[in-house]
């Protein structure tokens, strides 16, 4: 038997639908000025250069990405001027 769903569930599932999808909200809400230093968290910083956190993580490790600014115990940021930077560098080699 079928649960029947109410009109609160029926909202709240096209909701989910409609709702852009954490990737896209990223891409959408970096408006890239490397003048600001304002600070950017990971999933900013992988949409604006096209590549995975796992991948982020491994090139810090090998020293070919910046390593960012520690926020808090468990939170790292980068600066949108230190992405661009890296974004140059990548484009002149």
């Amino acid at each position: 038997m079928r649960k029947q769903i109410n009109g609160s569930d029926k909202r709240r599932y096209r909701d989910k639908e409609t709702k852009p999808d954490s990737a896209m909200r990223a891409q959408l809400t970096i408006p890239f000025q490397p003048d600001e230093d304002r600070l950017l968290r990971i999933k900013s910083v992988a949409a604006t250069i096209g590549m995975s956190r796992a991948w982020i993580y491994k090139a810090i490790q090998d020293n070919k990405f910046p390593p960012g600014v520690k926020i808090s115990a468990r939170a790292r940021g980068w600066t949108a001027s230190s992405i661009q930077r890296w974004v140059e560098a990548r484009q002149a080699a």
